[in-house]
């Protein structure tokens, strides 16, 4: 579990890995709209959208 390997509680966590969700950073399933409360939620790494996002970022400082 991410909270435990960053030494952090889950509820410290949880607002980020919805913002990165929000950002199409994270994948989310359930997604958001189809989540119950108490559900658990399984997120993975969009990583079209990190990639375009570190691309982009290399080419701003010249590195790409």
């Amino acid at each position: 579990m991410v909270a435990d390997a960053l030494q952090v509680p889950h509820s410290t966590l949880v607002p980020y890995l919805g913002e990165l969700e929000a950002a199409g950073l994270l994948l989310a399933d359930p997604p958001r709209g189809e989540r119950k409360r108490g559900e658990w939620v399984v997120y993975r790494v969009n990583d079209e959208a990190v990639t375009e996002i570190y691309l982009r970022l290399g080419q701003e400082i010249g590195e790409i």
